[in-house]
Formats: C-alpha cells, structure tokens, sequence
C-alpha cells in the first residue's frame, strides 16, 4: 500500500505494535517514510511513555492539567532542540546497563563482588563515593525506584559440570570489606526469578516469577514517621509491612548496582548454601532515590516510563550531565523501558 494512502488512524494502529528501532528502520526505507514518522511526539512516548498531566504539574498546576502538559512537553523540546538533538535522535542515542550474569567459573573462584555501576548523590560535593549515602542512615522518608530486565536461566548439563548462565542476582546490594561480616541486599532477585525487596528485616520475597526478555518497574516508599513501607511491581501495589528500616548499613562499606554478596542459606541464591558474588543476570536502565514518600500517581507515572521534573532525585545510577560510571560496566542499545518488551539491537 502507498504511504499516501494510509491513513493517519491506522498508520498509528500500525505503528503501536513496532518498537522504535523498527521505526527507525522504517523512516530511512524512503524519503516519504523519513518525512512521515519525525513525529516528536512518537519519539517523545518510546522514551517517556503517555504522560499524566495531573501527575507531572506542580500543586498550583492541578486545575490547568491541559496547560500543564503543553508547557511541559513544551519545555522539553526547547531543551531538546538546545542540545542540538530531536527526540527521535536521543532514543537511538540511550543505552541500558548490561550484566552477563554467573557462569561456571564464577562460581567456583568465587569473587566478593562482580561487574557493577555507582549509585550517585545529586550534590556536586559529594559525587562519586562507594559508602552508603545520607539516604539510607538519615532519618527521614525516602523512596527508589529501578527499571531491569530479567535474561533467562540458559543452564545446561549435569549438577557436577554445568555450561551457561544462571539467572537472577542481586540487583541492589549493600556490603562490607570484611567477608565475615553483615550483607544485605535490597533488592535481588533469586534463580526463580521470584522478587525480594524491602528496607526492614529479613528477605522478603515481594513477586513471585516475573517474566524474562521485558522490561519491570519496581519501587518502593518507606514513610519513617508512620514506619510504612509499600512495594510496586509494574504500578501495582504488591507488598504493604510496617517496622523500623534495618540498621546495620553502619557496618557496609560498599554500595554497587548490579551484584551484591550472599552468605550461605536456604533458597535459590542461586542455589541452596552458595556464599558469595551474585551478579545479576540481565539489563538495568535506570536507579534513582528519591526525598520523601512518592505518592500512588507519582509510581504509575515512573512505571509507564515517565519523569518527576517537579521532584529532585537524591540519588541515581544516570544523573544528567554524569557519566555513569562502575567497574566491567557494559553498555547496550535496546528498546526503552516505556515500550515494556525488550530487544537487543
């Protein structure tokens, strides 16, 4: 069919089951198709999703939820096109923390920790440090949020001589110089690809089975005064407790994104009595703390691949003007977060 003949409604039908680089792919096919899908608006959503006015706008804002978000897509494309680059360009450009996972080898050297990234403080006194940050030994409420994406368990062979890669990891881990000592790992996930997540006490398995090969959105709120901690999965609400934050933070040394120690136990870490480096097996986009208690809006704007302009992040894993930084760290294109299935490029 001509591409003069299309109409707009069922050009954007068919647009909806491609993901960007299909796209992209498709724009250079002619110079009709290049002049047809420069569209900022398409780019804008592969990158950010369909923004909630009422979620993005200030408290003044909240009656002029249409003014709000024309003035914020407004000030995003002047920032854009400052930088000297349209949305469809900084979609090809972005790039998501690869991590290979345990193999074999890994498990029998047994390494402390693996390849990681930095978690940052949003202060220009205080860049790049491994010790846990004021977030985590302050005395206030705080918030994070993670996008990942889980690769699948490609073991194979017998128990005494295995080939491939074990799937899970830790995610977010907290450790000490001494391996004698205490680890704690705030999110991780288990060879079963079952969910842990919680700042309390314990391992607190949070969603059970989360599906490989796409992409999730994980956040969790702990307001101190009320001691209240909640879980989101992809938006929705899945583990609600009460208690004190866990206090042994004063004893970890070391933070990383993307692996973390275990201490020998029970359950699939990756399996039954394993101690040591559990790296996560899959990409991770994005990590960001965040002040205060996100409120059920400001999640389900985070999962649909959105952005808080009106809220300062603490800390995270891509501050703007920052290169992400870390140890084996392995940058991939992919298709964002906001597209939800995942596809290495």
């Amino acid at each position: 069919m001509r591409l003069e003949l299309m109409a707009s409604d069922v050009l954007e039908t068919v647009l909806g089951f491609l993901t960007g680089f299909d796209v992209f792919e498709l724009s250079h096919a002619s110079h009709e198709w290049l002049l047809r899908l420069e569209d900022p608006t398409f780019w804008h959503e592969c990158l950010h999703g369909r923004s909630s006015a009422d979620t993005q706008a200030p408290p003044w804002m909240k009656k002029l939820k249409a003014s709000a978000h024309r003035l914020r897509y407004r000030m995003e494309s002047i920032v854009q096109r400052d930088m000297g680059q349209s949305w469809k360009m900084k979609y090809m450009l972005e790039r998501s923390v690869f991590f290979r996972g345990m193999g074999p080898q890994d498990f029998i050297y047994r390494r402390q920790r693996g390849p990681y990234a930095y978690l940052e403080h949003n202060v220009s006194t205080e860049s790049r440090q491994q010790r846990p940050m004021a977030y985590l030994a302050g005395n206030s409420s705080l918030s994070f949020d993670v996008w990942f994406c889980l690769l699948p368990d490609t073991r194979t062979g017998s128990t005494t001589r295995q080939y491939g890669r074990c799937a899970g990891g830790v995610i977010y881990g907290l450790d000490c110089d001494d391996l004698g000592d205490d680890r704690w790992q705030p999110v991780v996930l288990d060879s079963k690809c079952n969910l842990y997540c919680s700042l309390l006490g314990g391992r607190t398995m949070v969603a059970p089975e989360l599906q490989t090969n796409r992409w999730h959105h994980v956040a969790l709120t702990y307001d101190r005064e009320k001691q209240v901690e909640r879980v989101y999965v992809d938006g929705v609400n899945v583990h609600f407790a009460t208690g004190e934050r866990r206090r042994e933070w004063t004893r970890m040394a070391y933070q990383q994104i993307g692996t973390g120690h275990v201490v020998a136990g029970d359950g699939d870490f990756p399996y039954p009595g394993y101690s040591g480096a559990y790296d996560f097996r899959g990409l991770i986009d994005e990590f960001r703390v965040w002040r205060g208690v996100l409120s059920l809006s400001d999640v389900a704007e985070l999962a649909r691949g959105g952005t808080l302009p009106y809220r300062d992040v603490w800390a995270s894993m891509k501050l703007p003007g920052r290169k992400t930084m870390g140890l084996g760290v392995e940058w991939v294109p992919c298709t964002r977060p906001a597209e939800r299935g995942v596809v290495l490029h």
